[in-house]
């Protein structure tokens, strides 16, 4: 694929200078460069023809490229696979044709590099090693576009990340202008969506009272249609642990899913995969010391895990519910102060030197001074001068931790009147405990008032509770009326107090007619036993629906015609007790129905559930194992003990290991066979001793799939390395050729190839060449260092040619065949060694490794050349060795052709006269 992907993005003039060459080293006018694309020959490049002429149809291609070397045609007339060709007839009149096969890292023919003659011709053997050369060259130009692709792919993950701070910029945006939570939601689930390009996102709130997560807002984008989808979330109850949520609320982590229908014992999953959600991924909103929700969001496409992107919706979630908890404590400063400058009760707040830091509406009724006048002035000057030492002795005790019982004191009005005070001191204390201050609530208890009063104020305190409180009040007779009732009850049925002051509330009209016989029931015991039990019914609402509700009722004194009914609105948990029901029948149809083994067990180990999957995978029948030990029956007895002694660990502390994790284990089947699963387990929160439900799936087959994929990919990495290799060293080549075709002079060349050798191919090289009468010449020397040149030269000057047989190089000079040399020793050194100094200048070169190759023409041995490393970090590779035979042999060749040459022109140069050589 990334091979196909370089060739798409590039143009024919890429490959217009490896045309040109490959016409220039075999001496033809036509070059070009042709691919296998969509199992059509597509030319790439061509020099030489002009650009009407249609070359993709050229008989040669589909020959060429079923070879494995080049394909030669020597004269296309000759030959009746080609002759009647119209290429081949007329114009452009292609009579000689040579193609090297493009052979990819996949070692896959995928098109050609050809040359063409209108003559016929015949290549030599350096030329068709030049255009083996130069069709590798080619394939590695793909390569590296290849790896431009791959470039651009690590560009494009770095925009993602850039799109993941994004996000987390506009929800930082967005929490900083949002007043409430109810209204920061939806933004904050939109900028999400949009700045990732997911579709739907979810914000699941922890109900404290039920201990389950509900739905409180959906964002999805204005094209995405999942209505059933939204419904279903909307409506749904996850206990914890439950669904991809509930795992993220009980662990407090981020969680992630590729494809939602990997997703077991999950409805959700099935309609989300149904509308086309797949990928999801999920995020606690944390609270300094609680999970207050968690955000949910859904993608079309699987989605693999992203680390970057959980680790910043991690920071997201602290971020949130940061700003949930100072909404919460904004809002609790805001409803005490108004209780407390709405009370009745005078309500005075002061440091622990007395002085006033706030005062009340009460407090300035009472004494008669506003606020601005008492803020900042002693607590002292409320209290007679015999009251003072009181109240100090009170308030040292609440400085020393003790407990202050309500006391009752005096103090003194703007006006100089005394009031008796019923008085409770509390202490204010800063979040971290430290003791800042007091808050003094003090009532009035002045025994001047006349016999009404107290009942006026009495039924005044009864009526500010009834239209403060979340309960309904009703004041009913027994003809069915309502008499009386407080907004709440109002506010529940609908009706107005313009409704009621009309006379025409009746509780008995209110009744649907299935709930009376309950009503004459309760009046009866009401009246028969002077209790009633609270009871369920409904009332109908002045809009016709139906109000679920919690009623207890009794009589007033002395009368049994009239009397108050209580009401609590139990709608929402009607409504919440439905969905459970629901949730529970959807819960036992997903155990029976899923694919994945389902096994409860007590907190015994004992098996409680043992789903049809589990029957079917462990080869026992549900009856038989409900009540046995879980560990006896699929447990390995290698594992059983670590079962047992984990199972008890956490009944004592708590702790688990494995809870709510997906781990990978061995399973024994019925008949004793082992077999890897992949299992979850949760506990569920009841009343009770713990029960955990562990979740299996046999991934036998995935194993062996993944151990294959793990084997393909060291392979293609093995792959990637050598071509990466072999890309570097046909570079190498390249820059060869081309210096071996700039020159006739074979003394001129070898020296200019061995300082291309270093330091790319070694960090030495030497080039030695036999003479007629079997001598070795040093013909170069080079070196990266120049001081490790001097003193090569200096060791074969010293030595120049008195090789004992056991030296490398004297066996290369007889056999033509090359010696590797990975590692070189000091016993090798010392074989070699003429003398002592001869030792010691070889071991000052430090040689490490090295290869030495003959140079060959046909079977006649040139010479020879040696590469060598004394970098302690680098070693000579057998892939080493290739390169350096290829290069051998393309040198040979070059030697060969320069030879006649150079001997032709010693001949010319010669003294007339002379005989002439054999």
């Amino acid at each position: 694929m990334r091979f196909t992907a370089a060739l798409n993005i590039l143009s024919k003039e890429s490959f217009d200078d490896l045309a040109r060459l490959a016409a220039h080293f075999c001496e033809m006018p036509v070059a070009l460069i042709h691919f296998i694309k969509d199992k059509r020959h597509a030319v790439k490049s061509v020099v030489g023809l002009e650009s009407q002429v249609e070359l993709s149809d050229l008989p040669f291609f589909s020959h060429a490229v079923l070879q494995r070397d080049v394909f030669v045609v020597p004269d296309a007339l000759d030959d009746e696979r080609f002759s009647h060709h119209p290429l081949v007839t007329s114009g452009p009149r292609i009579r000689f044709y040579a193609g090297a096969p493009l052979i990819s890292a996949e070692s896959e023919v995928v098109g050609t590099l050809s040359v063409m003659n209108p003559s016929p011709k015949v290549l030599t053997p350096y030329q068709i090693e030049s255009l083996r050369m130069l069709a590798q060259q080619v394939v590695r130009r793909v390569d590296l576009w290849g790896d431009l692709v791959e470039l651009k792919r690590s560009v494009h993950e770095h925009r993602i990340l850039e799109e993941h701070l994004a996000a987390e910029h506009a929800v930082a945006h967005v929490l900083a202008h949002a007043e409430t939570l109810s209204a920061a939601l939806p933004d904050v689930l939109r900028v999400i969506c949009e700045s990732l390009g997911w579709k739907m996102g979810i914000f699941w709130q922890v109900n404290d009272q039920v201990n389950v997560l509900t739905c409180a807002e959906i964002w999805r984008t204005p094209s995405t249609s999942i209505s059933e989808s939204e419904r279903m979330n909307r409506e749904s109850i996850l206990w914890p642990g439950e669904g991809l949520p509930g795992r993220v609320w009980t662990r407090g982590e981020v969680d992630w899913v590729c494809d939602m229908a990997d997703e077991e014992l999950f409805e959700r999953a099935s309609i989300s995969v149904k509308e086309g959600l797949h990928g999801a991924f999920a995020f606690p909103i944390r609270g300094d010391h609680q999970v207050l929700g968690v955000m949910e969001f859904f993608s079309r496409n699987r989605e693999e895990p992203d680390d970057s992107l959980l680790e910043m919706m991690t920071k997201v979630g602290r971020q949130i519910g940061q700003f949930i908890e100072r909404k919460r404590a904004e809002e609790s400063v805001i409803r005490s102060a108004a209780i407390v400058e709405s009370s009745d009760d005078v309500i005075i707040g002061q440091t622990l030197d007395g002085i006033i830091t706030s005062w009340n509406s009460g407090a300035q009724k009472l004494f008669g001074c506003p606020a601005e006048e008492m803020l900042g002035k002693p607590i002292w000057i409320l209290f007679p001068r015999d009251r003072l030492g009181a109240f100090s002795d009170v308030l040292e005790k609440m400085k020393r931790g003790e407990r202050v019982d309500r006391y009752e004191t005096v103090h003194v009005r703007a006006n100089g009147e005394r009031v008796d005070l019923s008085v409770t001191l509390s202490p204010i204390r800063q979040s971290t405990g430290k003791l800042i201050g007091a808050s003094s609530v003090m009532r009035v208890i002045n025994d001047r008032k006349s016999a009404e009063e107290p009942f006026a104020e009495s039924e005044a305190r009864f009526r500010r509770v009834a239209e403060s409180s979340i309960l309904g009040f009703i004041f009913w007779d027994a003809d069915g009326n309502i008499t009386d009732a407080n907004d709440t009850f109002l506010k529940m049925v609908g009706y107005t107090r313009e409704d009621l002051l009309s006379g025409g509330l009746r509780w008995r009209d209110m009744t649907p007619e299935e709930y009376r016989p309950l009503d004459d029931k309760a009046l009866q015991d009401l009246i028969t036993t002077g209790v009633c039990t609270p009871y369920e019914k409904e009332y109908i609402r002045k809009d016709g629906s139906r109000l679920s509700i919690l009623i207890g009722e009794a009589f007033f004194e002395s009368s049994k015609d009239r009397g108050l009914y209580v009401v609590l609105d139990i709608t929402d948990r009607k409504k919440m007790e439905k969905m459970l029901r629901e949730n529970e029948a959807r819960r036992e149809a997903i155990l029976e129905s899923s694919l994945d083994c389902i096994i409860t067990i007590d907190h015994e180990g004992k098996i409680l559930e043992f789903n049809p999957a589990a029957e079917n995978t462990f080869g026992y029948r549900r009856f038989d194992v409900i009540g046995k030990k879980l560990a006896e029956l699929i447990i390995p007895p290698s594992l059983r003990e670590r079962h047992q002694a984990g199972l008890a660990h956490y009944l004592v502390s708590g702790e688990s290991k494995v809870l709510y994790r997906r781990i990978e284990m061995t399973a024994m089947r019925a008949d004793g066979s082992e077999f890897p699963v992949e299992v979850k387990v949760t506990r569920t929160f009841a009343d009770g001793p713990p029960v955990f439900t562990g979740y299996l799936r046999d991934i036998s087959e995935r194993k062996w799939t993944e151990q294959e994929r793990h084997r393909l990919s060291f392979q293609e990495r093995m792959a990637r390395a050598e071509a990466e290799e072999a890309r570097q060293h046909m570079g190498f080549l390249a820059e060869a050729s081309t210096l071996l075709a700039s020159s006739l002079d074979h003394e001129t060349l070898l020296c200019s190839l061995a300082r291309l050798a270093v330091p790319y191919l070694a960090d030495g090289c030497v080039v030695d060449l036999l003479e007629e009468d079997q001598t070795v010449r040093r013909l170069a020397v080079a070196a990266a260092d120049p001081a490790e040149e001097a003193l090569g030269r200096g060791l074969f000057r010293r030595y120049p040619s008195d090789l004992n047989e056991n030296h490398p190089l004297q066996r290369v000079l007889q056999t033509g065949k090359p010696i590797f040399l990975p590692e070189i020793t000091d016993e090798m050194r010392v074989s070699i060694a003429r003398d002592e100094d001869h030792l010691r200048m070889a071991r000052s070169l430090g040689l490490k490794s090295a290869i030495i190759v003959p140079l060959l023409a046909g079977e006649r041995i040139l010479g020879a050349i040696s590469f060598l490393l004394t970098d302690s970090n680098r070693r000579y590779r057998p892939t080493d060795l290739a390169l350096a035979e290829d290069l051998a042999r393309w040198v040979g060749v070059a030697v060969s052709n320069s030879r006649p040459g150079r001997a032709a022109r010693d001949r010319n140069e010669a003294p007339r006269g002379g005989e002439d050589q054999p």
